[in-house]
């Protein structure tokens, strides 16, 4: 693993319109400068 990356991996029971809310929200909001280094992981299912 990276030693650069903070990686932390969790667990939420979530349903998945609250998740897309969430990622929307992350896609408009503003970022520093325009840099956009937001990079997000989502996993619906932990068995595949």
């Amino acid at each position: 693993m990276d030693p650069k990356v903070n990686s932390q991996p969790r667990i939420y029971p979530n349903a998945k319109r609250q998740t897309e809310k969430v990622l929307e929200a992350a896609r408009l909001a503003p970022s520093a400068a325009n840099n956009q280094p937001l990079h997000l992981i989502v996993v619906t299912d932990i068995e595949k």
